[in-house]
């Protein structure tokens, strides 16, 4: 049996000049040997040792307080459970698994670890060594993924299926009904390979991009990259076709967004602003990682402003992340994914935020509230765009051209949480928004432009998602504006004539869309849907450079940023074509100061 020393291991230094990095090495063991396992630690330069040979390993570190011993020389060091059970996994694969003779070169490389690799107590070091991930991760031949314990003895069958399935990539066109093909029994069992916390963190992205051969592994089942991402073009078909799978609704959320790594490369550019937006759903134990995890797979890998030290507030990082693709015209579009909920917004983790920095450590994801195919804002609405450093971190001063103020209180399109209802009398509270959308808009609009009012009405409410052709569910919805428009009383609950025809479609539309989201009418006489913190005295502005309008709240001589805002007959660009037109542009023309 080892005894324990009084003593644990201390780190040496890094040489910062010579990029040092840590190398572990562990003595082979049996997976079922429960003692400690052995290893050594030697320093390693990026500069001037071949790092090829390295295995990285990316993992789920768990709950911080769950540690394992890890002997380095002989000496203890704590390290996560999670990272201490990767490991043993690992080391018996090489020595001792099925394949060990394929793996006997494997078995000699040394692994690189976060958690074990890394002095975590030295935050100077911690940022240090953030800056080289993306050194250690694309340099390297080959990295290993952990997705955790084959619990249920599934992973075997699984990775012979997902290498089934792989093979006939040549003969199958259509993805999304080739999967169907497949066994039920092999269906369920390769879902263990879709359903781990690893899919769901911040660093997962550049980890899984950026090496040139990965290896996914499910207990001692190991699959590569080629064969798990053969799947990724059928990542949507978990919610299309829910149950069909013969998976829980879990798994089935986990293979959407394993697709959703696989994929991440088709979904932007290479700027903060096409990147840090994809973080919100993710998960970091650090609030920081949220942009500090993204900066291997960025073009510059430390944008402009950005500086990487784990001991500043979460505030400070990212507004200085926006910051940095709001000073460029082609990065001002990041605007679009900040918004606030109720202000001023001081966050217990990260301190005061200025409304236009992005948010992405948030839990629950900011649903963004313009569709893309609404976005088709004309060349003049980007080529005026202006920037101004103020000197103040938390201000912005950009310039734009006001579309209007909102008039009165917005009309919240959902009254209530739609869990709070079953569906009957969700529709009837929901009628009764509607009564108050129609109110709003027939009280401010020119009489004789009413006739356009029930279709002008219906697309603010879905965003232009749904075109107005009097399909029944939209003829039923016509007839509820025309009540009013007729002078109809309206009863309590909703009219039993108006549920037979229909209405209910159209009021399950109005749930869908509208959901935290308020029905607005500028003085301009523009109709929109905007966040529902918005309120009366706001202003529509189309900041130049952003793809989308905002709406900005007067705070003295400054500017809240509200969120976005879908105006109906205005999202491409006309009230600023219609003011170059009348050559009123450069006089409308203003600089806001957001902070």
């Amino acid at each position: 049996m080892i005894r324990y020393i009084a003593h644990t291991y201390n780190y040496r230094p890094l040489d910062v000049g010579k990029q040092e990095i840590r190398i572990l090495s562990i003595s082979p063991q049996r997976l079922d040997d429960q003692s400690p396992l052995q290893g050594h630690l030697q320093h390693v330069s990026l500069l001037h040792d071949n790092i090829e040979k390295i295995i990285p390993i990316s993992y789920v570190w768990g709950s911080p307080n769950d540690k394992k011993k890890l002997l380095i020389d002989g000496l203890p060091l704590d390290i996560p459970a999670s990272a201490d059970i990767t490991l043993r996994h690992f080391v018996h694969y090489l020595n001792y698994g099925p394949g060990k003779d394929d793996t006997k070169e494997l078995s000699k490389r040394p692994f690189w670890l976060d958690s074990v690799c890394i002095n975590q107590g030295d935050f100077g070091e911690r940022a240090q060594q953030v800056r080289l991930m993306k050194d250690i991760y694309s340099d390297a031949a080959l990295t290993f993924i952990w997705l955790g314990e084959d619990t249920d003895l599934t992973a075997e069958l699984g990775a012979q299926a997902l290498r089934n399935y792989y093979k006939r990539d040549d003969d199958v066109d259509d993805w999304t009904s080739s999967i169907l093909t497949v066994s039920w029994e092999e269906r369920k069992a390769l879902s263990t390979f879709f359903t781990s916390p690893w899919y769901e963190r911040t660093w997962t992205l550049q980890e899984a991009v950026l090496p040139s051969d990965v290896w996914f592994f499910k207990g001692l089942h190991a699959v590569d990259w080629a064969v798990i991402n053969c799947f990724a073009p059928t990542r949507h078909l978990s919610l299309l076709l829910p149950g069909e799978l013969g998976w829980t609704k879990e798994q089935e959320q986990g293979f959407h967004d394993a697709g959703m790594i696989f994929e991440i490369d088709l979904l932007g550019g290479k700027r903060i602003e096409n990147r840090l937006p994809l973080t919100a759903h993710l998960k970091s134990t650090d609030p920081l990682d949220k942009v500090y995890g993204l900066l291997g797979m960025l073009e510059t890998s430390i944008p402009d402003g950005v500086t990487v030290d784990y001991r500043l507030p979460a505030a400070t990082v990212f507004a200085a992340a926006t910051r940095s693709a709001v000073a460029r015209k082609e990065g001002i579009v990041i605007l679009r994914e900040t918004l606030i909920r109720v202000p001023p917004v001081v966050d217990l983790v990260g301190g005061k935020f200025p409304s236009w920095a992005v948010r992405c450590h948030w839990k629950r994801r900011y649903r963004q509230l313009i569709p893309s195919s609404c976005i088709k804002l004309p060349a003049i609405c980007h080529d005026n765009y202006g920037y101004v450093d103020v000197g103040d971190p938390n201000v912005i001063r950009v310039r734009g051209v006001s579309w209007g103020v909102i008039q009165h209180d917005p009309v919240q399109i959902v009254n209530n949480p739609t869990h709070c209802f079953p569906a009957t009398s969700r529709r009837s509270v929901n009628a009764r928004s509607l009564r108050a959308i129609w109110d709003a808009a027939w009280s401010t609009t020119p009489q004789n432009e009413v006739e356009c009012l029930p279709e002008r009405t219906w697309n603010v409410i879905t965003r232009g998602t749904v075109v107005m052709e009097y399909t029944r569910s939209n003829k039923a919805f016509k007839v509820m504006l025309d009540r009013r428009h007729e002078s109809v009383a309206w009863e309590e609950p909703v009219p039993d004539d108006v549920i037979k025809d229909s209405a209910h479609p159209a009021l399950e539309q109005i749930l869908e869309k509208g959901r935290e989201r308020s029905f607005v009418v500028a003085d301009s006489g523009l109709l929109g849907a905007a966040w529902h913190t918005v309120k009366g005295g706001d202003s529509i502005v189309m900041i130049f450079g952003c793809d989308i309008p905002l709406v900005l709240r007067p705070d003295g001589d400054r500017w809240v940023s509200i969120g976005d805002v879908y105006v109906y007959d205005a999202m491409a660009g006309e009230p600023v074509v219609e003011l170059e037109k009348r050559g009123q542009l450069d006089e409308q023309m203003q600089w806001f100061d957001i902070h």
